[in-house]
């Protein structure tokens, strides 16, 4: 069930309860209150998390860890600690969990940073990036991690691979199998190719055969399709 903040009025004597009344609701500020109390004691977990919305707190963190201001600090830690300086606001009106919707979450991570700082944001860690094969893959920020999960294949011809703000911090690129399984990880493209990659080649290609496995993937073009057929 649904947890809801109740109000009661309990009339007592000393420690002896002599009477207890349920009210038809608590006000505003006493329910946030309770809210933020329970944040503090049991962690975040009650809050309408998704993908997008913990993707957006690790860019807001990295941003404060690298940059500092304007970005504020989101990290976990600091979230749990401190819940009335950052959703305080949000929770204000709220009797339960289900009264928070993802949208309302996102502004209050957001906090008061203009709309410039928020495009700015998309500039500097940006959600996509547009990789060799010709699409836009997603980024994956994992704490002071970024990493961009692609096929092999789509790999090829690079010698390096994309960074992020402004260019100051390489992306760990995971390198898949056709069947979208981890080969490797790596910020060292060119290292890849001239190293692993043979001993790569070598088991892949007769179990993938309909894909693309050259002898040179630095010449090759970047491709997330099979074998043209014969």
């Amino acid at each position: 069930p649904t947890q809801r903040v109740r109000a009661e009025r309990v009339l007592q004597l000393g420690a002896l309860e002599l009477e207890r009344h349920a009210l038809q609701q608590a006000s505003c500020e006493k329910s946030r209150e309770v809210l933020v109390k329970q944040l503090s004691k049991d962690g975040l977990s009650a809050l309408p998390w998704s993908p997008r919305t913990e993707q957006l707190r690790s860019r807001l963190a990295l941003a404060h860890q690298r940059l500092g201001a304007p970005w504020p600090l989101r990290t976990l830690q600091h979230l749990e600690k401190n819940p009335d300086t950052w959703i305080g606001h949000t929770l204000m009106g709220c009797r339960g969990w289900d009264d928070i919707e993802e949208e309302q979450l996102i502004e209050a991570l957001w906090g008061d940073l203009a709309w410039s700082n928020r495009q700015q944001l998309d500039q500097l860690l940006p959600t996509q990036i547009k990789i060799p094969s010709g699409r836009n893959a997603a980024l994956d920020y994992q704490n002071d991690d970024v990493v961009l999960s692609v096929k092999l294949q789509e790999m090829f011809g690079r010698l390096e691979g994309p960074a992020v703000l402004n260019g100051q911090l390489p992306v760990t690129i995971e390198l898949l199998s056709p069947a979208g399984r981890p080969l490797q990880r790596t910020r060292d493209l060119a290292g890849f190719w001239e190293g692993s990659y043979k001993d790569v080649r070598k088991e892949m290609r007769g179990r993938y055969p309909k894909h693309p496995w050259p002898e040179d993937p630095t010449n090759a073009e970047p491709t997330a399709k099979r074998k043209a057929r014969p």
